[in-house]
């Protein structure tokens, strides 16, 4: 039996294949545990981003006999978008949709088979529920949707910044008045953190747009380091990110 020998300079490519795809594969799945993903249950969850699945999730099909009634709450209650990619329910089964926190808020629709054009939903309340009933013979493929939060992600970017950008985004307590949250504003600017803020002091939170996104605790303890500033102690929690999109990176 004749052996073949790949020569040294060919071993060392192959090698650098093996490398380089394995290096893929972890890519890819550490982007896939990134990811946030909530299927329906009966529950409540904030996000801005992640994925929405029957209680079947990506893969396996929803069961019969599920009565199930699940909200989706924006972070920092800025518009919620959510964006289907699939939708396949078995005959009788149903799945209506609320604009608000409750089912005592407006129905947009309820979808069935028939009934399945739900492309995508779309709140300015900032919160979206769903309540989901399939029958003795439900069981079906379910759905595939993506949790966005659109807003206005130029906002907060100066006109002459064309780098990239992140808004991120804190739960902040305590704050008494907007002149504290203009003093805040004022030394995260001052200490070079922030290119710009919104604080809500009504909704508890403040969007901070930034460069870079090392500084995010950076921004929390120096949020927190202000007992002298306001006189009184606030609390600082970091909730999330998203990516800004620049002026330069639309074409403004």
């Amino acid at each position: 039996m004749a052996v073949f020998i790949l020569p040294k300079s060919e071993r060392l490519n192959l090698t650098d294949m093996k490398i380089t795809f394995l290096l893929f594969v972890l890519l890819i799945s550490i982007g896939s545990l990134n990811a946030q993903v909530f299927t329906m249950s009966n529950g409540v969850v904030s996000a801005c981003s992640g994925y929405f699945y029957d209680s079947g999730g990506q893969n396996e099909k929803y069961k019969p006999n599920e009565d199930k009634i699940f909200t989706i709450n924006s972070l920092a209650g800025t518009d919620l978008s959510i964006e289907f990619s699939e939708f396949v329910l078995s005959e009788g089964d149903w799945l209506s949709v609320y604009d608000g926190n409750s089912i005592d808020s407006d129905l947009i629709d309820t979808y069935t088979k028939e009934n399945s054009d739900i492309s995508k939903l779309k709140s300015e309340t900032g919160s979206l529920t769903f309540v989901f009933h399939s029958g003795p013979d439900g069981g079906s493929k379910g759905w595939i949707a993506r949790i966005e939060c659109p807003g206005n992600l130029t906002s907060g970017i100066p006109n002459n910044y064309s780098g990239a950008a992140y808004i991120l985004i804190y739960s902040i307590r305590g704050i008494k008045t907007q002149s504290d949250a203009a003093l805040l504003d004022k030394h995260l600017k001052t200490l070079g953190l922030a290119l710009e803020t919104s604080f809500n002091i009504e909704k508890e939170n403040v969007w901070i747009t930034v460069t870079d996104m090392e500084l995010t605790y950076i921004i929390k303890d120096a949020l927190l380091d202000t007992k002298v500033l306001l006189g009184y102690e606030i609390s600082v929690d970091y909730l999330t990110n998203i990516q800004a999109k620049t002026r330069y990176q639309n074409g403004l």
